[in-house]
């Protein structure tokens, strides 16, 4: 089975932020023989960080197995309130649309998986009912209070 992962914190080489514990997920998987790759959209703005990641790379996941990487750039518009408007919107939209693009040049998937609500897993969605294929969302959350600023 080939599975796509759309993760917004997915750790790159050389920076120290990054969600580990979805990179050992897909390392999980990758071991139990299903091929694996990953969608992680990178803002243009997290150069704050240092020098973005590469837009393409590999990953040795143990036994063997190796995660594609795709790295797409999108503009983020952070998460803010701005009186009537809430900036995060913008934010989810255009990740979305990165996400979808980078998902439809890819080798068709056979499932697509969003690690949290927003933006991966309204990503995620989106992708599948592009693509026709299913798609699942990992929550997380004990409460859906992360879904009120974006809807």
């Amino acid at each position: 089975m080939h599975i796509a992962f759309i993760n917004g914190g997915y750790p790159a080489p050389g920076r120290a932020i990054g969600d580990p514990f979805v990179q050992q997920f897909v390392w999980a998987i990758a071991r139990q023989g299903h091929s694996c790759t990953v969608i992680n959209p990178t803002s243009i703005l997290d150069r704050r960080y240092g020098p973005l990641p590469e837009r393409f790379s590999t990953e040795d996941a143990g036994n063997g197995r190796t995660v594609q990487i795709h790295r797409p750039r999108y503009l983020s518009c952070s998460s803010r309130r701005l009186g009537r408007l809430h900036t995060g919107r913008w934010t989810n939209a255009i990740f979305k649309h990165c996400a979808v693009r980078c998902a439809t040049t890819i080798r068709q998937p056979d499932l697509i998986y969003g690690h949290f609500m927003y933006p991966a897993g309204y990503a995620a969605v989106c992708a599948g009912q592009a693509l026709d294929v299913p798609s699942v969302v990992g929550v997380g959350e004990g409460e859906f209070w992360t879904l009120e600023p974006v809807g």
